[in-house]
C-alpha cells in the first residue's frame, strides 16, 4: 500500500485544476477516496508535517487553500495513482451543494473567492450555470 497524507491529497487536487480548496471540497474528496480505498486497498492514510516544498508553494493560512503567488503546481508532491482515483469521483454533488449554500446565504459575491477553475467548469458544463464577475460590495457611509 502507498502512503498518502493531507499534503498529497491537496497537492493532487491542485494539480487537477482545483486551484481553490475549501473544507467542504477537501472533506468530500477524503470521504469518497476512503470509501473507494476500502475496496481497492491501494493507500494507507498517514498524516505528517507538511514538506518544505508544500510550505513554500501552498497558502493554507486561510479557509481557502491556494497556490502562493508565482508558485507552480508542478513542484508539488502528488501521487499519480491517487489522481487516477480522484478523477473517478463525481464532484457535481459537492459543487452544487457549495453553490446552493452561497445562493441561500445571499453571498454569490463570494463566488470567485470560493470556487476553483475546475468547479466553475463543472457548474457550467453540468448545470449550465455561469456567474459573471460580481463586483465587490462597496461600503457607503
Amino acid at each position: 500500500m502507498e502512503k498518502i497524507n493531507t499534503e498529497i491529497v491537496i497537492s493532487s487536487l491542485i494539480s487537477m485544476g482545483f486551484d481553490k480548496i475549501d473544507t467542504l471540497l477537501y472533506t468530500y474528496t477524503l470521504a469518497k477516496t476512503s470509501m473507494l480505498n476500502d475496496k481497492l486497498k491501494l493507500f494507507k492514510y498517514e498524516d505528517e508535517e507538511y514538506s518544505e516544498v508544500f510550505n513554500k508553494n501552498v497558502d493554507y493560512t486561510t479557509p481557502i487553500i491556494t497556490l502562493k503567488e508565482g508558485a507552480s503546481s508542478e513542484e508539488l508532491n502528488i501521487n499519480t495513482n491517487l489522481i487516477n482515483i480522484l478523477e473517478t469521483i463525481d464532484y457535481k454533488e459537492v459543487v452544487m451543494a457549495k453553490f446552493k449554500m452561497l445562493y441561500e446565504l445571499g453571498q454569490l459575491d463570494l463566488f470567485n473567492d470560493y470556487f476553483s477553475k475546475r468547479e466553475k467548469e463543472i457548474l457550467y458544463t453540468e448545470f449550465n450555470v455561469e456567474i459573471k464577475p460580481i463586483p465587490k460590495k462597496v461600503k457607503t457611509k
